[in-house]
């Protein structure tokens, strides 16, 4: 769960990020989700890119458990107990001077449960700034 404030944040299973990931991806098809856009990272990475809020949609939604790298606790008041899940994907990306090529992407979102429904908020969308290890590879 989520929202546990007991679970060790280093014991997920596969199987429990997977419902994880399916959950967010639920959030994103019923717009139940905020993206931290004031961030400037994830500001210049959608411009760099010219990258749309459809194709920003698409990278989300493209994440696995195979592209899963660690969560930590969220640093926020209040909010301490609830994990942000942390990933990163490859994806091949044109740039605003039409340059091709292959772009480490790093995502990291958290999923509250607001009046009886998931709400994702996706905190991170940018460019790697460092190349980790997969947590299930």
């Amino acid at each position: 769960m989520v929202n546990n404030p007991l679970k060790d944040t280093d014991s997920y299973t596969r199987d429990e990020i997977e419902a994880i990931i399916f959950r967010f991806i639920k959030c994103i098809d019923s717009s139940n989700i905020s993206y931290k856009d004031s961030r400037n990272k994830n500001k210049d990475f959608l411009s760099d890119y010219s990258l749309s809020f459809s194709d920003r949609k698409t990278i989300l939604k493209s994440v696995s458990s195979d592209n899963y790298l660690y969560c930590i606790p969220d640093t926020t008041p209040q909010q301490e107990h609830i994990d942000l899940f942390c990933f990163s994907i490859v994806r091949r990306l044109v740039d605003i001077f039409g340059n091709e090529s292959d772009v480490l992407i790093y995502i990291k979102f958290k999923i509250l449960f607001i009046n009886k429904e998931d709400y994702a908020i996706n905190i991170s969308c940018h460019e790697a700034e460092n190349i980790e290890p997969y947590c299930f590879s």
